[in-house]
């Protein structure tokens, strides 16, 4: 983690000084272009094209290899395909091809991931021109040490997954930043434009995701494949293959054989580890944020229910009074009409009409109201209901106990009877 801050935290400058480095090109479906970089981190071409079928036979690769290659499809799935001559590695806006003295680098036809790959080869350039040899010291001669050196294929293998998990981190900063500042504003206060950049953020955030969690995968896939991990040590098999070509009709080559079928995959294994741990780091952190954007639209959804759920019995509230008031009003509406009704000279008949309809009215209001607070219980029954259901329940079982015993009882007696009879009748006829 500490060695990509430098990385991450000067992506944008270097992506600015050396984006025209690399630039989007225009897809051909009968032409692979690739720029072609050396051992000694030197361009040897750039944007160099070559004819599908002859790449296929110069590479010792299969037809189906050329979609992982593909420059005008970025949404690849990722993968690490190891060939008898080389690594097929295709892992976000990287698609290269690993040969034990050469990288290819395939172009692209997005201009973003053209600017990314101009970042990828300013790293790739500098890391090859620097040898790091195992004692910690640095050595800038170019005349490659097979003994001190790190091998050519591991060097362009880790500075591949040294890009891709800066590219990871900094995407998974950008999106936990706008996360975090949505569900903070969130908690302040549930806002519909809120709610919605929360939509579209946790898609990107869904993407991004998944994306981490193939290339992790990917990783894991690589490590648990002895076979690919001891073919990846391209330089070592070359060399092998070489000194037993050498001393073919020596007695000296089974025991190469045996030295090839047994090497050590130890470097290897901790490399792809060391990644494989950072990049589960960040599904591990995508995840908490989508676990936390979960349980945000959970609450939400939660406070939206019990506001709707309010509103209705506010509602419901307004139309019992309505209810109430319209029946308060059908006395005094009988009585208004222009008919004669004997009570015109009455002195109380104006205040009994009057009472009359507000006791009606109120006695309406108070029977639903109370009905209403009864729907609102959690429990569809009472305690007393409940204890009255049990009793009932167990009488009920009790009773269907007694009787099937008394069942069982006649039936008992009917047969003995029956045996006792058919004894008798035996008896006699004997």
């Amino acid at each position: 983690m500490i060695f990509l801050r430098p990385l991450i935290r000067n992506y944008s400058n270097l992506l600015s000084t050396t984006a025209k480095v690399f630039k989007p090109i225009t897809p051909d479906v009968s032409t692979i272009s690739c720029t072609v970089v050396d051992i000694n981190g030197t361009v040897r071409a750039v944007s160099k094209k070559f004819s599908r079928a002859t790449f296929l036979q110069q590479n010792k690769l299969f037809p189906r290899d050329l979609r992982k290659i593909d420059s005008s499809n970025v949404d690849v799935a990722p993968s690490i395909a190891v060939r008898s001559n080389g690594i097929l590695v295709n892992l976000l806006h990287i698609k290269t091809f690993i040969k034990r003295n050469e990288v290819l680098i395939f172009d692209t036809a997005s201009p973003e991931a053209a600017g990314r790959l101009s970042l990828f080869m300013y790293d790739l350039e500098s890391k090859l021109k620097t040898r790091v040899v195992h004692s910690g010291m640095l050595s800038t001669n170019n005349a490659y040490n097979h003994g001190l050196n790190q091998p050519f294929e591991f060097k362009v293998l880790e500075c591949v997954l040294v890009n891709v998990m800066a590219i990871l981190e900094t995407e998974l900063r950008e999106h936990v930043s706008k996360v975090e500042g949505i569900l903070n504003e969130l908690d302040s206060q549930i806002d519909r434009g809120n709610l919605k950049d929360l939509l579209v953020y946790s898609k990107a955030l869904q993407m991004f995701y998944q994306k981490s969690l193939l290339i992790k995968n990917t990783l894991d896939e690589l490590l648990d494949n002895d076979e690919d991990l001891e073919s990846i040590y391209l330089t070592e098999n070359y060399e092998i293959k070489q000194m037993i070509v050498d001393d073919e009709d020596t007695k000296t080559s089974p025991h190469q054989h045996q030295q090839l079928a047994n090497r050590d995959t130890g470097e290897i294994e901790m490399l792809l580890e060391a990644y494989y741990k950072q990049c589960d780091e960040i599904v591990q952190q995508a995840e908490t944020m989508l676990n936390d954007i979960k349980s945000t639209e959970d609450i939400v959804n939660i406070i939206l229910d019990a506001n709707r759920n309010s509103l209705m019995v506010f509602e419901l509230r307004v139309a019992i009074f309505t209810l109430g008031f319209t029946i308060a009003t059908i006395l005094p509406a009988f009585y208004g009409m222009n008919l004669k009704n004997y009570i015109e000279e009455s002195n109380i008949a104006f205040v009994g009409i009057v009472s009359s309809s507000l006791v009606m009215g109120a006695l309406m209001s108070v029977i639903y109201l109370r009905r209403l607070h009864k729907l609102r219980r959690m429990s569809m029954i009472s305690s007393k209901q409940l204890d009255k259901f049990d009793e009932n329940t167990k009488q009920g079982l009790l009773e269907s106990i007694r009787l099937r015993k008394a069942a069982t009882t006649v039936d008992k007696r009917r047969k003995l009877e029956k045996e006792v009879v058919w004894k008798w009748l035996m008896g006699n006829h004997k």
